[in-house]
């Protein structure tokens, strides 16, 4: 159903488990991520394209979107992670905001999809994941002692950052997105 929802131009399936993600800014230094162990029937949302919500003024930022939404069918956990690739350097406040015009996104392609296909709640059971992918100068070293579930209290205003030291393509397993 959602193949027949999504215009081409803004679909990245997987090919081989693998998910190819790339930034268009051409003054991005993080260009490429990499997803790993992707399950076929994925599909990567590419939303940073186009101005979603041309309509609307630019005030508390409404027209911002995530670079990517991930729409995950893994047995029977459905997932969507909204992922936003950065540099170095960026402000947690227009990520926030990313993150919410995402939303919006999403909450207006289930609208569509309640009047026009008969598919009410499309997302309702889906986890979501809210991602920030950057780069990152040094690397702190991750504790072996198993923590507290970080995914349970994943939102837009608490997203987990991913970050990459100095890798030209970084890669990322599926797992580390989802949760165990």
């Amino acid at each position: 159903m959602l193949e027949d929802l999504f215009n081409d131009d803004y679909c990245v399936y997987p090919k081989g488990g693998v998910l190819e993600l790339t930034e268009k800014d051409p003054g991005s230094k993080l260009r490429q991520v990499t997803v790993r162990g992707v399950p076929e029937g994925a599909l990567a949302l590419r939303l940073d394209t186009g101005d979603l919500g041309y309509f609307l003024r630019h005030g508390a930022g409404e027209r911002r979107c995530c670079d990517y939404i991930l729409i995950v069918y893994e047995g029977e956990r459905q997932h969507l992670i909204f992922l936003e690739m950065k540099s170095e350097h960026f402000e947690m406040r227009r990520v926030r905001e990313q993150f919410l015009g995402a939303e919006c996104a999403v909450a207006y392609c289930e609208a569509v999809l309640e009047r026009f296909h008969e598919a009410p709640e499309f997302f309702g059971a889906f986890e979501r994941r809210y991602f920030v992918v950057h780069r990152s100068r040094s690397i702190q070293k991750r504790t072996t002692r198993p923590r507290k579930n970080p995914y349970l209290e994943n939102c837009p205003h608490d997203a987990h950052r991913y970050p990459f030291a100095r890798s030209d393509n970084p890669q990322i397993p599926l797992r580390a997105l989802v949760g165990p």
